[in-house]
């Protein structure tokens, strides 16, 4: 009787941290965006099932960027917005089409470990928290994900990205 509370307690603690998870993600999916003159950023959030391995799949939040600096398109993913998650190469040689994948940290906080940098070829992580009191304003934090190890086995550390490493977005 003992193992088959615990189980069952497991069980709703699963589902209740899961449920948190998916209404934390569901308070960023859509399009946010953020101007300074002529520079924008724009990223469109949606919350898809993606592939963990065979038989396994999680609830994720994944997105698209296009990044504009003085007036001009420097990158953009935009065209693939909606494309699905789970059929993205595990290579990660070639451009990701879904640049960005993550799930919550807590219930303000979303934590992406993969954004894709069009222009470096390379991967940062990406925390996205809503401002305090704010359900369409967050702050956006682009971090190195380390160190690249090249083809010789050495190693060098990874540019962040070329896109702004702290502004606000706002949902639009």
């Amino acid at each position: 009787m003992k193992k088959t509370l615990l189980v069952i307690t497991l069980a709703f603690l699963a589902f209740a941290a899961e449920s948190q998870d998916i209404t934390t993600m569901d308070k960023f999916v859509g399009t946010w965006r953020w101007v300074s003159g002529t520079d924008t950023v724009l990223i469109v959030l949606q919350r898809q099932n993606t592939f963990i391995k065979p038989g396994i799949n999680l609830q994720a939040l994944v997105g698209w960027h296009k990044y504009v600096q003085n007036g001009q398109t420097v990158q953009s993913s935009l065209q693939y917005v909606g494309r699905d998650e789970s059929v993205e190469h595990t290579d990660i040689t070639t451009d990701l089409k879904t640049t960005m994948v993550g799930n919550a940290k807590n219930t303000t906080t979303i934590w992406f470990t993969t954004f894709w940098d069009l222009t470096l070829h390379s991967s940062c992580f990406l925390t996205l928290s809503l401002l305090p009191g704010s359900t369409t304003q967050a702050s956006w934090k682009l971090s190195s994900s380390g160190v690249k190890i090249t083809n010789s086995g050495g190693y060098t550390v990874k540019p962040v990205s070329i896109l702004p490493k702290r502004l606000t977005l706002t949902k639009i």
